[in-house]
């Protein structure tokens, strides 16, 4: 209970602080993402990302979907929050926020979505593709630049990160840039899960190129 209330306490946060349009100088970025997000990788992007522009805010929940983020499901792995105003929510147990609430009130100019390896167990081609292709018509109807980070390197479930990533490129088409987590990672191969990354220096190559693609979508779409 203590957790969802705070939760909602940084959501109306967000609402209140939330600058129209037409105040805006820097690019507004937002960032969603799974367990990846809401590790070292989120932490550090989130970090990295607020020097490109302070308006910089990340959203992950662990174990999510794209579906995950209009039902509003709860995590039970952990979450991250880390707000525009620079205010940051962490913990186990919470529900994930709902992305068109997100894209109405912080009206980003950028969404950055780190989501695809929660596709590996229970989902076959078609559904995964579609699910995905619920957050594409939504940035199609928001009229948002957008940056899909798939899922990166990992020492189990190997040989399902191409499919995933071939999922991924079918799903988003040529509406957002897509990076392929694999070509910035290597996972340990005595440490850890086999899935989840626990030191910022594994990922800091994967961090170093979201920021690089972020930069020069802004820059192409001259914001």
């Amino acid at each position: 209970m203590k957790a969802l209330l705070c939760l909602a306490l940084v959501w109306n946060l967000v609402a209140v602080t939330a600058s129209p349009a037409s105040e805006r100088n820097d690019p507004r970025i937002l960032v969603i993402g799974d367990s990846h997000a809401v590790g070292p990788y989120g932490r550090l992007l989130a970090d990295e990302l607020k020097k490109v522009s302070e308006r910089t805010s990340l959203y992950a929940s662990c174990g999510t979907v794209a579906s995950s983020w209009f039902t509003g499901s709860k995590t039970k792995c952990g979450f991250y929050f880390h707000t525009e105003g620079g205010s940051i929510l962490s913990g186990k147990i919470g529900n994930t926020p709902k992305l068109p609430g997100m894209l109405r009130t912080l009206a980003p100019d950028l969404l950055v979505v780190e989501l695809s390896g929660n596709y590996t167990n229970g989902y076959d081609h078609a559904t995964a593709v579609e699910d995905m292709r619920k957050i594409v018509r939504l940035i199609k109807d928001s009229s948002v630049a957008c940056l899909w980070v798939s899922a990166p390197d990992a020492r189990v479930n190997t040989p399902t990160r191409p499919k995933l990533f071939s999922w991924v490129m079918e799903a988003v088409g040529d509406r957002c840039t897509v990076l392929d987590g694999r070509a910035y990672t290597h996972y340990p191969e005595h440490e850890g899960d086999g899935i989840h990354y626990s030191r910022e220096s594994d990922v800091r190559a994967w961090v170093d190129a979201t920021v690089s693609e972020v930069r020069h979508i802004l820059n192409r779409e001259s914001f």
